[in-house]
């Protein structure tokens, strides 16, 4: 089996997003519950309706069906089964948003067109797992009408947006103010690609934070093979906190997007 070494600093950010999905582990086993119990439910809604359905059948002289209990009941059975093929499709979306998370991900990607709407309803999706986010979290998100396709490797530019979700959401918790909001909105540019700008209302990342953030992003660009990542980094700030920062700016390098981070925002972009 082929393997591929990776630098310490490197392998800690992306087994850091690796371990997103078993960090909400409760918050996707709550929401695929909830689809789960409606499926369950008209399953045997439907069973009920088969019974009752026999016992009519069965109180008939000849034993043959009456035109207007048929009609009722393909009603009925009709309702339930695009009910529950609604939860099907929600509960198969669901599962790939969780499955689009994992190591093998990374096996030659290639770019490709991505429609970047459905893109970031999906990366929504996985972040409603976290039921602090999805209940108590006031969410402000434009997007625009009709789709904007971007040409890109998804890895990467996943990676990027998870390191900025995680981030924000810790400075979140951190302010546990009623009344916090997250903003997210998606727009094209004139000469092809788009714009992704994040907001917060929690707490603001620490200037100094921001300016370590940058400055090692843009040595990442100039030299992927520096160590930017020590103890001592994660001594001098919160390791969540700055793990997630740095995973979305130095994920940013690697997918080709700019990257420009404030307390209170983050702006990606890129272009064609």
């Amino acid at each position: 089996m082929k393997t591929h070494s990776k630098p310490p600093h490197k392998f800690i950010l992306e087994s850091f997003q690796y371990s997103l999905p078993g960090r909400l582990g409760h918050g996707l086993v709550h929401n695929l519950n909830g689809p789960l119990q409606i499926l369950s439910m008209q399953m045997e809604m439907l069973k009920m309706d088969f019974m009752k359905l026999g016992s009519q059948i069965g109180k008939t002289e000849t034993g043959s069906m009456d035109v207007d209990i048929c009609r009722e009941f393909m009603d009925k059975a009709g309702g339930r089964v695009e009910q529950a093929a609604e939860v099907i499709t929600r509960l198969e979306t669901m599962i790939q948003v969780i499955g689009c998370r994992g190591e093998d991900r990374e096996t030659e990607e290639q770019a490709r067109p991505v429609d970047m709407v459905a893109f970031l309803n999906t990366l929504m999706e996985f972040w409603k797992a976290d039921l602090y986010f999805k209940h108590r979290v006031e969410k402000r998100i434009s997007m625009p009408e009709i789709s904007v396709f971007v040409m890109m490797e998804e890895t990467p530019v996943l990676a990027m947006l998870d390191g900025v979700m995680s981030a924000f959401l810790y400075c979140i918790k951190a302010g546990d103010r009623e009344g916090s909001s997250f903003g997210l909105s998606l727009a094209s540019q004139e000469e092809g690609g788009c714009r992704i700008e994040v907001e917060h209302t929690g707490s603001p990342i620490p200037k100094e934070i921001c300016e370590k953030v940058m400055a090692t992003m843009d040595e990442y660009a100039r030299d992927r093979t520096v160590p930017f990542l020590t103890w001592d980094d994660m001594n001098d700030a919160p390791p969540d906190l700055l793990v997630s920062l740095l995973l979305g700016a130095v994920s940013s390098v690697d997918a080709g997007w700019t990257f420009d981070l404030g307390p209170n925002s983050a702006v990606m972009t890129v272009s064609h």
